[in-house]
């Protein structure tokens, strides 16, 4: 299969999004490599922050599976469910939520 190339230096990945991101890698489809990035983490259909190109295939489970789960951290609702588009302290955010840039194989 594919190597799994991973943005998660110094970050724990799950087991079971490490099974997916194996089992992805293993697909014929997968073009050159599956990417996992900080925040990779199990998901319904395929791995939440995880990236690939496919060759010969369209794979609709793969994609919005999570998307936007960070940022409601990031933009809080008001009891009534409403968006509040004030952006609460952005240290604090990536504080708590792993962001990066190194490459390490999973």
């Amino acid at each position: 299969g594919a190597p799994v190339k991973a943005w998660v230096k110094g970050i724990p990945i799950e087991d079971h999004a490490r099974e997916q991101l194996v089992n992805l890698a293993a697909m014929p489809f997968i073009h050159k490599h599956v990417a996992a990035m900080p925040d990779v983490h199990w998901g319904m259909g395929a791995t939440v922050g995880s990236v690939f190109a496919s060759k010969g295939a369209v794979i609709p489970a793969a994609v919005g599976v999570d998307i936007g789960c960070p940022y409601q951290k990031l933009y809080p609702c008001d009891k009534s469910g409403n968006r509040s588009m004030m952006l609460l302290d952005a240290q604090g955010y990536f504080d708590h939520n792993p962001v990066g840039t190194a490459a390490v194989q999973v």
